[in-house]
């Protein structure tokens, strides 16, 4: 199957991107024409439906390609980027019984590494960079009150700060917040969620001035967000994002305004401001 997308400004239209399926529903071939030449991408899968492989060529040309690697858990063991028909860079990632270890390499240097160590339900991460550890983040959970805790350290800037998070009876976070190190609030998140699904999120900014805004989700029976905005404290509109589909699921239909710091959904319209999309299926022959 195939699916080009279309963008509609008052009575005309314009084909801007175009993605071709295999019988699994898995991306094989996509083309962006709003780049010059068109951007084209290509997606290989093993049998048990993992990607192994992705390129992307413009003009002819191989600009990037990417190869996978998993485990029998289905986790990515090994990934290596090559660019120009060269290989740039290469993540590895090694298990342990207490966590693992996920190592990037650029032309043969070790330029970033996170070592996670895990107990029970806490855990401890260390991010390096070139071999320089650059930060270290330590959860630990409070079974008594269903909640976490993780502090936050910068070396490289010298910072701390401190994340609560508060859980329902399904251990989904309810209640995020941001603390400097001084105790002072930083950020608050509430968030609304109903049968395994977030309604809305109610956000308190304070890092840059006072922010407040609102993230709502409407879904279908399908579970397909249909519609998402977010508003101010005042309910003011900053950017929304409608959705339709089909008697088969399938997305037809996409309008809205996004800013980039609002936006909550991604896709062909991902870095445009104001968009409405035109999707219409084919069989591929």
């Amino acid at each position: 199957m195939k699916r080009k997308s279309y963008s509609v400004d008052k009575e005309s239209r314009t084909l801007i991107h175009e993605e071709s399926y295999d019988e699994n529903g898995n991306v094989v071939h996509s083309i962006d024409y709003r780049e010059s030449p068109p951007v084209e991408q290509n997606f290989e899968y093993h049998s048990d439906g993992n990607l192994i492989r992705q390129s992307e060529t413009q003009g002819g040309i191989e600009n990037s390609s990417q190869i996978f690697e998993y485990d029998a858990e289905g986790d990515i063991i090994d990934e290596k980027l090559s660019i120009g028909g060269a290989l740039y860079e290469q993540t590895s990632l090694v298990k342990s019984d207490s966590g693992f270890i996920r190592t990037m390499i650029q032309d043969n240097e070790e330029v970033e590494r996170l070592e996670k160590i895990i107990d029970g339900d806490n855990w401890n991460n260390k991010f390096y960079r070139f071999k320089e550890l650059l930060e270290s983040q330590e959860y630990t959970f409070d079974a008594k009150n269903n909640s976490g805790e993780t502090i936050i350290k910068g070396f490289e800037h010298d910072f701390k700060v401190v994340i609560k998070e508060k859980y329902n009876s399904k251990n989904e976070i309810i209640l995020k917040e941001e603390f400097h190190e001084n105790g002072t609030l930083l950020t608050s998140t509430e968030i609304e969620i109903e049968n395994g699904l977030t309604l809305k999120e109610s956000i308190k900014d304070f890092s840059n001035g006072e922010i407040y805004y609102e993230r709502i989700f409407e879904y279908d029976k399908n579970e397909n967000i249909i519609n998402f905005e977010v508003r101010s404290s005042t309910g003011a509109l900053h950017s929304f994002h409608k959705r339709k589909f089909d008697n088969e699921n399938k997305l037809i239909e996409e309008s809205g305004f996004t800013n980039g710091y609002f936006s909550g959904i991604d896709g062909v319209h991902k870095n445009h401001d104001r968009f409405h999309i035109i999707h219409e299926y084919e069989e591929c022959t």
